[in-house]
């Protein structure tokens, strides 16, 4: 099957049975746009991605994405623009996903996905405010990455521990309001957080920063 007839004949339909609230805005070509609230729109691209590897008949050819986040009242030539830019960014990398100034392979990008979820399973329980705050400071140390290297080197694990401890004994001190409601105790909690947060900055880098914005635009 060739990609136009995958986006437009079993996309639809797709769509229509697990993303209702998605619709496509543009089909010319093999140019397609979509638009529709962000909590699904960011499934999108990886169920394209799976019914592409399902149905395409050449598995040597693959396809670029530009993901563009705005609030509802943005005017649409300043969505598009955005989701052209990131496009072309995608681009610049064949297969790979264009979304907040980042591009990342679909490979890496089906891995971040799968990280979201291990970053709820982390903290499942935890005050949702507590989380954000977490995920906050976790992105402004992913930010620090434009330092050198060998500094990244000295800082970055210490630094994650060190606010980790400190998140742990102020969540301690406002007692039990502020314990999770299930699973784990805080100390566990920390401690996967450590592991966990450690491992997806060595192998993810910059690209963490998508993770991290999508699990605090959850919070509105």
């Amino acid at each position: 099957m060739c990609s136009s007839d995958l986006f437009s004949l079993v996309v639809p339909h797709w769509l229509a049975r697990h993303l209702p609230h998605v619709d496509i805005a543009l089909a010319g070509g093999d140019d397609f746009m979509f638009v529709g609230p962000w909590r699904q729109m960011k499934c999108l691209p990886g169920a394209l991605w799976t019914l592409f590897a399902e149905h395409a008949c050449n598995p040597g050819v693959g396809f670029s994405v530009g993901l563009a986040v705005a609030a509802a009242d943005t005017p649409m030539k300043l969505l598009t623009d955005t989701a052209e830019a990131h496009l072309a960014l995608a681009k610049r990398t064949r297969g790979a996903i264009g979304a907040h100034g980042l591009s990342v392979p679909w490979a890496q990008w089906l891995a971040l996905e799968r990280l979201e979820q291990s970053c709820r399973e982390w903290v499942a329980g935890v005050p949702p405010d507590d989380a954000a705050r977490l995920w906050r400071w976790t992105l402004g140390l992913v930010r620090d990455m434009s330092r050198p290297e060998e500094l990244l080197g000295r800082l970055r694990r210490p630094r994650l521990y060190a606010w980790l401890q400190r998140w742990t004994r102020a969540m301690a001190r406002r007692g039990p309001s502020a314990s999770p409601r299930q699973g784990p105790a805080l100390p566990v909690v920390a401690e996967r957080l450590d592991q966990g947060l450690s491992a997806a900055i060595e192998a993810h880098g910059a690209a963490l920063e998508i993770v991290l914005l999508h699990l605090l635009m959850e919070r509105g």
